[in-house]
């Protein structure tokens, strides 16, 4: 099932190709769409096995996300960590402060100076939206702290 696809009554139901079709803007329900309650949804969830799958599937991935962050955060330093997810992603970074953050759960204002902290010490060189690692020893020393 791709995704934007709902079941309904049998059949599959892809709201983003419909509103593509049909300019974006109709009711729903004009279409032959319904809304789903939590009734309806737990019904599709112990008759369809391929929505049920794909359900618990989102949900696993998603909570799997969240404890790999929430260990991160518990037990590593950010500047460590900051360090390792560039040179994960190096040499050439490309994404801003605050998308770095968002992937750290940390926020902006610190990774910005961690990141100015890093460009003068001669790891990285940092320009807009980009991070460049000019020396990836040196960051790797970080990540033993």
């Amino acid at each position: 099932m791709r995704r934007g696809a709902l079941p309904v009554g049998g059949e599959v139901k892809d709201r983003d190709h419909d509103k593509c079709q049909h300019g974006g803007d109709q009711d729903p329900e004009d279409q032959g769409y319904r809304e789903t309650a939590a009734p309806g949804i737990q019904d599709l969830i112990l008759k369809h096995e391929a929505f049920r799958g794909f359900v618990f599937g989102m949900y696993g991935a998603r909570l799997a996300e969240v404890m790999e962050l929430v260990e991160e955060v518990a037990f590593r330093k950010l500047d460590t960590r900051l360090a390792q997810i560039l040179l994960q992603r190096g040499p050439v970074v490309e994404a801003t402060h605050q998308k770095l953050a968002d992937d750290l759960g940390s926020v902006r204002e610190i990774v910005s100076r961690l990141l100015r902290s890093f460009e003068q010490r001669g790891w990285v060189k940092l320009e807009r939206e980009r991070v460049t690692v000019l020396d990836p020893k040196g960051l790797a020393l970080q990540t033993r702290d």
